[in-house]
Parts: C-alpha cells; structure tokens; sequence
C-alpha cells in the first residue's frame, strides 16, 4: 500500500473513480438526501504521475465552488479535501466535476446534514 501524505486512512485514497472524457453523462454523482444544509467534503489525491494533467470545476447544486481545481498543483500522493456548505432543496445532492483538461478523478465524498452530531468512534 502507497503511503499518502497528510492523512491515516491511506487505503481511502488508493483508488477512486476515474470519469472518462468519452462518458455520455456529466461527470458526477447525484446522491439521495433530504431537503437541509449539508457540509460536503470532497476527498483527491494524485497517487499516479499522469494525474498531475488534470483540471475541473467542482459544482455542487449547480452553483460552481470551485474554480478550476488543479489536482497536479497540489504535492504528488497527498490527501486534499475540499469542504463546502450547500443548501439541498429537491431531495438530491447533484456533485459534478467539470472537466477542464485531463480526467477527473474523485476518491471519496463525505456528506454531514448541518446540525447532526459526528459519528463516535
């Protein structure tokens, strides 16, 4: 196992789902939730040399959060989270990354309803 820097939960970002520039629908997730204020954390990491080649938009309920992330800007096999509020009004998180250049890739989302306690461990 590759050891990521800047986290303990390396096998978290070992893999992670790769959206192909030739894929029909937009590259994303659309995540069944109830209406509510969501903290969405998104979680990278380059753990490949070619994945320094890649850019996009993250939109989150189709309001663009960021900007033109690039995953090859930030050190090779680190762990980088971007964490966001968002407002869910239809029943459904919509999570799209918007390619720029190269492919998105994306290792876990995590999703915390605004309010609720964390899990205890």
């Amino acid at each position: 196992m590759l050891d990521v820097f800047g986290t303990e939960e390396d096998g978290l970002y070992q893999s992670g789902r790769v959206f192909p520039s030739d894929q029909l629908l937009p590259a994303g997730y659309r995540v069944p939730l109830p209406p509510g204020r969501y903290r969405v954390a998104v979680h990278f990491a380059a753990v490949h040399w070619l994945e320094d080649r890649r850019a996009f938009d993250i939109r989150l309920e189709g309001i663009t959060v960021k900007e033109d992330f690039d995953l090859g800007a930030s050190p090779f096999r680190t762990a980088i989270v971007q964490v966001f509020e968002i407002e869910v009004t239809d029943g459904f998180l919509d999570l799209e990354l918007a390619l720029r250049k190269g492919v998105p890739r994306i290792s876990a989302i995590e999703v915390l309803k605004m309010g609720a306690s964390s899990p205890k461990g």
